[in-house]
């Protein structure tokens, strides 16, 4: 994100120098000053006027909102007033206003920093789509000067964006973009994701290859290199090269990427399953253990049957605690799942569940044997996901019957937990952040390229559907 808005900062400055060069080559009437900022064309004082006032339109918003909306309504009054002449006057005989394509992206763009200023999300999204818009106009206009052709009609037929203006809106428009990089369009492009890494690197390269690529084959057919029809196949062929090796280089990164995002995934799993068992040992095993130590000093401080009532309730207690230790170790792992697999792990499951909750479980199978064993990721994560969902059914759900099937097909392992119950908004809990089973469920799918879905409204049960493939499991497997 600071890479963004520092980027906005400096496109934006480079947006201001543009205008003032342009007051400072009028007054110094210097030609080489003018073709440096201009082109072909001398860009006009309204023009320069216009980008100074939306490069400190951007500047402005940070600190003073008034001045910074101020100046992104004049700079579209400033294009909406030469769009008026041009309807009321038409085409003016003497040359040196300003384009009609200049002023319709002035009005674009003034819009859009006048309405990312309310910080509304609407008008943000809207902003910024009238700033993609204008964008796009300029990159008609570079076009026009790449290929010395006319992409439009009308009566901006006679008239044309200079070089050096449609390069300034291309600036503005990257620095109004870059602004709010976690807003809007540009949230997904800014993020860590995958889907921001490939937007990233093939939005530029889907503008930039055809261009570049474009204008080289024109030269070379004026330079008499080739004709246009084996131009064309070298730009064809060219462009899917070029596309075919990066596309090749993004998936690497991508890969690379969601295999560090697993293996990190894993890791804060396992920490929160440790934070787990080091509550449940302060909590239960060590207050047993205080309670052990208290009778055991207490045998010989009183009467015979005084010690001996002791010494029984020290038994109890040290009962207490194998119970309570075999549980903790059965919950950690139960060593069925490593000896017989998922299915006779999730049916040892099932009647220990009945039987500290008195909750029934049907439980239905398709597309698994009895026999088949499943990678052990896939076997770990499918026992996790139902041993969580059963957990939550029994404190929350207020049922006496829970449904649990399992089944494979299409290269997939689907676990799903259904009842009838209480239900809930799972938006709201992952939001509030009080639901570490939820997130672990979410943690354990994703770090084996799954996918779970919680379906849930407040009174209408749940339905928890976990998704593994096992190719994916594998490849984590190898990954680590």
């Amino acid at each position: 994100m600071k890479g963004f808005e520092r980027g906005s900062r400096i496109a934006s400055i480079a947006v201001m120098l543009v205008g003032g060069l342009v007051f400072l080559g009028w007054a110094l009437n210097h030609p080489l000053l003018n073709r440096l900022v201009a082109g072909r064309f001398i860009m006009q004082l309204n023009t320069g006027a216009a980008f100074l006032l939306a490069g400190g339109s951007l500047w402005m918003a940070r600190s003073r909102r008034e001045i910074g909306l101020a100046c992104g309504l004049i700079v579209t009054l400033i294009g909406a007033f030469v769009l008026g002449e041009y309807a009321l006057r038409g085409l003016p005989e003497q040359p040196g206003r300003m384009e009609p394509e200049t002023a319709a992206n002035f009005v674009l763009m003034g819009l859009a920093l006048s309405l990312r200023i309310s910080r509304s999300a609407p008008a943000l999204r809207v902003g910024q789509a009238f700033t993609v818009l204008a964008m796009f106009g300029a990159l008609i206009a570079a076009f026009t000067h790449a290929y010395s052709v006319k992409f439009t009609f009308g009566i901006t037929a006679y008239t044309q964006m200079t070089s050096g203006t449609l390069i300034a809106f291309l600036v503005l428009g990257v620095a109004i973009l870059f602004a709010d990089p976690d807003r809007g369009l540009m949230q997904t492009v800014s993020s860590d994701t995958p889907g921001g890494l490939m937007a990233r690197r093939l939005y530029p390269a889907v503008v930039g290859i055809p261009l570049v690529l474009g204008w080289l084959v024109l030269g070379g057919e004026e330079l008499r290199l080739w004709n246009g029809k084996f131009g064309l196949s070298i730009m064809v062929l060219s462009s899917i090269v070029a596309f075919v090796v990066l596309i090749s280089v993004t998936y690497r990164s991508i890969d690379r990427t969601d295999a560090q995002r697993m293996r990190l995934q894993a890791i804060l799993l396992e920490e929160a399953e440790r934070r787990h068992i080091a509550r449940e040992l302060h909590d239960e095993i060590g207050q047993s253990l205080t309670a052990l130590k208290f009778h055991l000093e207490m045998v010989g401080r009183g009467t015979p049957e005084d010690g001996a009532e002791r010494v029984r309730e020290a038994r109890g207690l040290v009962d207490e605690l194998m119970k309570r230790v075999s549980n903790l170790s059965l919950d950690l792992r139960p060593a069925m799942l490593d000896d017989l697999g998922l299915l006779p792990a999730l049916v040892w499951l099932f009647d220990r569940y009945t039987s500290q909750t008195h909750i029934e479980v049907q439980f239905q199978k398709s597309g698994l044997a009895d026999g088949r064993r499943l990678p052990p990721e896939i076997e770990t994560a499918a026992f996790r996901v139902v041993q969580e969902a059963l957990t939550n059914v029994a404190r929350h759900a207020g049922v006496q019957r829970v449904t649990v099937r399992a089944w494979a097909a299409d290269g997939m392992v689907s676990v799903q937990i259904v009842d009838e119950g209480k239900g809930f908004s799972p938006e709201a809990a992952l939001q509030r952040g009080d639901s570490s089973g939820l997130m672990g469920m979410r943690e354990r799918t994703g770090a084996l390229g799954g996918q779970l879905s919680i379906e849930s409204e407040p009174g209408q049960g749940v339905r928890v559907t976990a998704e593994l493939p096992l190719s994916l499991a594998h490849h984590a497997r190898s990954a680590t």
